[in-house]
């Protein structure tokens, strides 16, 4: 199904618009960039700079492209339920969850040499993901799969599967990788960060479209392009959906979901996220996995649910764990499918799944 008609134009627009930029060959590096490291701290900074914050793990947001003076802070808030209640509905849905899509489109990223978003290699990871993305929703009616052109070569993906409402629930994933020691070309397989959160979305996307559910809101996936360099496609989406006051409910956002603690827990967010939400979440990891939850925060701009929650919207944050740089490979060559735990994986599946469905609602409930 298209996008909504006011909403289409919109897209349209700026999505030929910056496709004659990508044509140019911009590159976004020539000139200095806005980088915020915390809610007043704001520098202008050269290439080299940011890829020292990277490799330093310090956090922070590109700002340079957005106009935070045409976003209101505080979208209207849609309601979401207190506790789960769709268990009849969600339940049955989990018999059809399969590690072998995951495995298979993993598979396939880790050809990448990288994903660095201002590279060839990114922008061609970029259409090689929409195509697997594609194909699972082939010849089911009402979806369709868009990208997301942006200043720099790699797209963003959208996918949404419609409800009877525009109200939206927004699940997303980071589809770039980097590498700190040489993040333009050094190897970055980049499978638990962030393939493993693409993943999931991908095999709930799979479950939800291929399902009779009639829902009640409409449900978006994202596959969000540069965020490992300050959260740039997440941005451009996040406040292009403010600015057009889109009505989202929702983001939940899932960066890195397969390298699990001892014993495995789901670490829950509690920073630059909404407090109803967070706890409908730990309800549902409760109600839907056999996995217990531990509080933990990240710090400013740690992902794109920090994107959703500057411009305004709710967001959440479910963990592979409560450690922040718990996995040891993150960011390095060696962050590549052997690392995996798909016992784990799967559980965020679950977890996805179900949030999405409760917070979207089903016909007849």
């Amino acid at each position: 199904m298209l996008f909504y008609a006011p909403f289409l134009a919109f897209f349209v627009v700026f999505h030929c618009g910056l496709a004659a930029r990508i044509q140019g060959n911009l590159d976004i590096y020539a000139s200095k960039r806005l980088i915020q490291t915390g809610p007043s701290d704001k520098k202008w900074l050269t290439k080299n700079d940011i890829f020292n914050l990277s490799r330093s793990g310090t956090k922070f947001r590109d700002i340079t492209d957005i106009d935070s003076s045409l976003i209101s802070l505080r979208q209207k808030q849609l309601h979401i339920p207190d506790q789960p209640s769709l268990q009849q509905a969600i339940k049955p849905l989990f018999t059809n969850i399969s590690d072998a899509l995951p495995r298979r489109v993993l598979e396939g990223m880790a050809k990448f040499h990288n994903r660095f978003f201002n590279s060839r290699n990114g922008r061609e990871s970029s259409l090689w993901l929409q195509q697997q993305i594609t194909s699972v929703v082939a010849g089911i009616g009402g979806v369709e799969v868009v990208p997301f052109v942006h200043s720099f070569p790699q797209n963003s993906i959208i996918t949404k599967i419609p409800g009877r409402s525009d109200e939206t629930v927004i699940l997303s994933a980071h589809l770039d990788s980097i590498n700190k020691f040489d993040p333009e070309h050094g190897s970055a397989p980049g499978i638990d960060d962030d393939g493993t959160g693409v993943v999931v979305l991908m095999e709930v996307m799979r479950i939800l479209a291929s399902s009779q559910l009639k829902l009640n809101r409409t449900i978006e996936f994202h596959f969000y392009a540069g965020e490992e360099v300050g959260l740039l496609g997440s941005a451009d989406i996040a406040h292009m959906y403010a600015k057009a006051m889109r009505p989202v409910v929702v983001d939940l956002q899932l960066d890195m979901t397969g390298f699990p603690t001892s014993p495995p827990v789901v670490g829950i967010l509690t920073d630059n996220t909404d407090p109803g939400s967070t706890s409908l979440l730990r309800q549902i990891v409760s109600e839907y996995t056999d996995l217990k939850t531990q509080d933990f925060s990240c710090g400013y701009a740690c992902s794109d649910h920090a994107s959703w929650f500057e411009a305004g919207y709710r967001a959440v944050l479910p963990g592979e764990s409560p450690l922040v740089t718990g996995n040891p490979h993150m960011h390095t060559s060696s962050d590549d499918i052997s690392t995996v735990s798909f016992q784990h994986l799967l559980h965020y599946v679950n977890i996805a799944l179900a949030f999405a469905v409760e917070v979207a609602g089903v016909t007849g409930s």
